[in-house]
């Protein structure tokens, strides 16, 4: 299990294009002891608080770390950052869609088929593609997931308005 832990640290690092001392500063520890962490022969078991330190600095979940989950997502996650995954994963599903319209002389929705394929088809495609972006820690904090949903519904309200006074 150490070993998992320092992969998944190493790969963290990777991902995020960072130098040890950089993570460590994210994570609020020392360079040293990150470094223990990671090392890749005999790597020092991090501690609990460590554990929480990183996971909390790199945007993913203890379990994840600890190797107990496939799931990076930090059951921290806000709302705002689920409803902005749902959101772009429907946005992907509905661009798929109209693409394929654009491509087809006749219309893609008939009975239970869309664009050819039973409608489950889709919603798993939806669903794994929602699954695969919880894999990616985010970037961001959760002022930027507030301010991206408020910019969203702000375009809603605006396109409800415009609706409701006509031209």
């Amino acid at each position: 299990m150490d070993d998992d832990v320092a992969q998944r640290l190493r790969r963290l690092q990777a991902e995020a294009g960072l130098t040890v001392q950089q993570m460590a500063e994210r994570c609020d520890l020392s360079k040293a002891s990150l470094g223990n962490y990671m090392r890749v022969k005999n790597p020092q078991r991090p501690g609990f608080d460590a554990v929480i330190a990183i996971a909390n600095g790199m945007g993913v979940s203890t379990d994840w770390l600890a190797g107990l989950t496939s799931d990076r997502t930090p059951p921290t996650a806000s709302k705002h950052d689920e409803a902005l995954l749902v959101y772009t994963a429907v946005h992907s599903l509905l661009s798929r869609l109209a693409e394929q319209q654009e491509e087809s002389k006749e219309p893609i929705f008939s009975g239970k088929e869309v664009a050819g394929k039973p409608i489950w088809h889709h919603s798993v495609k939806t669903m794994l593609d929602y699954l695969e972006m919880r894999e990616i820690p985010t970037a961001g904090d959760a002022k930027d997931s507030r301010d991206g949903v408020d910019e969203l519904v702000q375009l809603l309200v605006v396109d409800r308005q415009e609706k409701s006074t006509g031209p």
